[in-house]
């Protein structure tokens, strides 16, 4: 081994071992506070025309919402307890779902009342929004330019309930 080469050596171990050789610097550590403010994303949804797309986002402490993003022109919209997205095959509107927060079907349960869902429908180009009142399915016809709605709910039933019979026809 040549001196050239010896002195390099020594001049990398004299540069790389005292940095080897410190303790690694201490990494923060998450509290059981922290816990609740994670949020994990479920469900993506992309407009047939890719202008427009919908998640759930999901908290460890149980809250949900939808968020509706429009990328031309920049828009977006926040929706509680909103689930179940489904766009026009078009891509100008979006429906979905919204269920009650866990305080509102725990206060519908002590009154025992039946809970239910709620459907919406948002035009993307007007921004306008529609209630659909209660709904158990919603979806749009291959075209786009209808919105079945594909069960209310009748009398007490429930979300967690089917109806004994089916009607004929």
């Amino acid at each position: 081994m040549s001196t050239k080469h010896l002195l390099s050596l020594c001049a990398v171990c004299f540069l790389v071992l005292p940095v080897l050789a410190k303790e690694p610097a201490a990494r923060p550590t998450v509290s059981t506070e922290d816990y609740d403010r994670w949020e994990m994303l479920w469900g993506p949804v992309l407009a047939a025309d890719g202008k427009a797309f919908a998640h759930l986002v999901r908290r460890t402490d149980g809250e949900r919402r939808l968020e509706i993003r429009r990328l031309e022109p920049d828009e977006s919209w926040t929706v509680p307890w909103g689930t179940d997205p489904v766009f026009a095959p078009s891509g100008d509107r979006l429906a979905w779902q919204v269920t009650p927060s866990k305080e509102e079907a725990e206060a519908l349960a002590e009154e025992s009342q039946p809970v239910h869902n709620r459907g919406e429908l948002l035009d993307l180009e007007s921004g306008e929004r529609r209630d659909l009142g209660e709904v158990k399915e919603l979806a749009f016809g291959p075209e786009g330019r209808f919105l079945a709605v594909l069960g209310t709910y009748s009398g007490d039933e429930s979300l967690d309930e089917t109806p004994d019979e089916t009607p004929d026809g």
